[in-house]
């Protein structure tokens, strides 16, 4: 494990940690005992298209974590590359606002995740890979302060709440074609079995046309955590949504 692993302390105390430069096949990220991560290449693509970072302290009102997956789009070429630095910006943004304001509130907390989707996406735009456009990619925040999980997307990545009680929500609604048709009436099992069902129908990166994130707050019951994933988690047996 590399020192980036581990998480760097800032003079808040907050700890924050990026995938950066570390090997991307596979890794995992550890800023705080209660705080990891990991990403694996998986077994459809040569290389890893997706991107985590985390940050989080303990505080004597709770804990506050920051999670953030970003996932390229397999069809843009470089689209690896955009999902570090979506994963990067974005998770900075938040990280900077919970130094500042620990206590914030579910509204400066929503406005935040839209600030960061935005500076997101100007950052992969700005930014130079192997093609001639940058790739695109899709991306998930999750803040959790205050006794919440407050989350924004945009794209097919996902956020869920565990429960100890082995009990599952989903926190996060798709930018999907299936999701559409869903949205007009069509059952979840038919819209997952139609044509281009899990074709994304928003994104980060070139051609986008809305990049503000979709948005849910949830009320964490005593115990359980957050977790969030890149495309694939749950779309067989999706779980309950809240």
């Amino acid at each position: 494990m590399t020192d980036q692993d581990r998480g760097s302390e800032t003079a808040s105390g907050l700890s924050h940690v990026a995938v950066g430069e570390t090997a991307r096949d596979h890794y995992t990220l550890a800023p705080l005992p209660w705080l990891a991560g990991c990403s694996d290449v998986g077994r459809r693509h040569e290389t890893n298209q997706d991107a985590l970072a985390l940050g989080g302290r303990e505080t004597t009102q709770g804990r506050l974590a920051v999670l953030v997956i970003s996932d390229g789009v397999s069809t843009s070429l470089g689209s690896e590359e955009s999902a570090a630095i979506a994963a990067e910006v974005a998770s900075s943004t938040l990280i900077a606002m919970l130094r500042t304001m620990p206590d914030a509130s579910a509204e400066q907390v929503q406005a935040t995740l839209t600030d960061a989707f935005i500076a997101a996406n100007d950052a992969v735009l700005a930014s130079t890979g192997p093609g001639p456009t940058p790739g695109s990619c899709t991306l998930i925040c999750a803040v959790l302060n205050e006794g919440r999980v407050s989350v924004g997307n945009v794209g097919d990545c996902r956020a869920y709440w565990i429960g100890d009680d082995a009990s599952c929500h989903i926190l996060s609604v798709d930018d999907s074609l299936a999701q559409a048709r869903i949205d007009l009436g069509m059952s979840r099992e038919d819209a997952e079995r139609s044509f281009q069902a899990h074709a994304i129908t928003r994104w980060l990166g070139p051609d986008s046309q809305d990049v503000t994130p979709g948005s849910r707050r949830w009320t964490c019951p005593a115990r359980g955590g957050c977790w969030s994933a890149a495309t694939g988690c749950g779309t067989t047996a999706p779980p309950r949504r809240t």
